[in-house]
């Protein structure tokens, strides 16, 4: 599956881009965390407009600014009073955060994130990430996302995998950056629960992101 992030800057352009998302993605992420002004009533807005599943992510920055912990959780929370179905949170956050969203996750999917935007750490040292993140209670998916600073670094996330499918878990893994494009692909055909790719130039929430008509291309191949 592909998701295409939505980072417009405010609620009109988002609703703007959700239009087009629901035309090419298989899910859509409200990425709060990108828009000038949240609101409760700006996010219901904005998950009705989507007519593909939603993916949640409010990280703990906004233009730079640091967002209270308090009005993250609240509208992660509500977020999923009004139907979406994934929230994803950072494996950073304070454990009463954590735990706070997992306990009234209702229907909705709990993603744990883990990022690493310097680098991609050896496998023994992802390897105790991810059983980290594995070991919290009440998470869905598992996310592990890392800066390719050499090609062989797609490899080593993308085995994160294979140790996941045996676990019988779900999880989310590729690199970001120039040099981490291949695993960004790769990652699906393997068994990642999806792939992130954007509306196009400008639009990217990380850098290495594929436009979505083009990863439909190499999925495809």
């Amino acid at each position: 599956m592909i998701a295409v992030p939505i980072t417009a800057e405010s609620i009109d352009s988002a609703l703007s881009d959700i239009g087009l998302a629901n035309e090419k993605a298989d899910i859509i992420e409200l990425r709060l965390d990108f828009l000038e002004d949240v609101s409760e009533s700006g996010l219901k807005e904005l998950l009705d407009a989507c007519e593909k599943p939603a993916i949640v992510t409010f990280r703990d920055k906004n233009f730079g600014a640091s967002v209270e912990q308090t009005e993250r959780v609240f509208m992660l929370k509500k977020a999923i009073d009004f139907g979406a179905h994934f929230v994803d949170i950072d494996f950073d956050s304070e454990k009463d955060f954590v735990e706070d969203v997992v306990e009234h996750k209702q229907g909705a999917n709990i993603i744990l994130s883990h990022h690493n935007f310097e680098e991609t750490p050896s496998l023994p040292e992802l390897m105790k990430v991810l059983n980290s993140l594995l070991e919290v209670p009440g998470i869905d998916v598992v996310k592990i996302v890392t800066f390719a600073q050499d090609e062989s670094d797609n490899d080593t996330v993308l085995a994160l995998i294979k140790v996941v499918q045996d676990a019988e878990r779900h999880i989310i893994a590729f690199c970001m950056g120039s040099k981490g494009r291949k695993s960004r692909i790769a990652c699906v055909k393997l068994g990642s629960l999806l792939t992130f790719a954007s509306l196009g130039l400008g639009k990217e929430s990380a850098s290495g992101q594929l436009a979505v008509n083009e990863m439909r291309k190499e999925l495809a191949k």
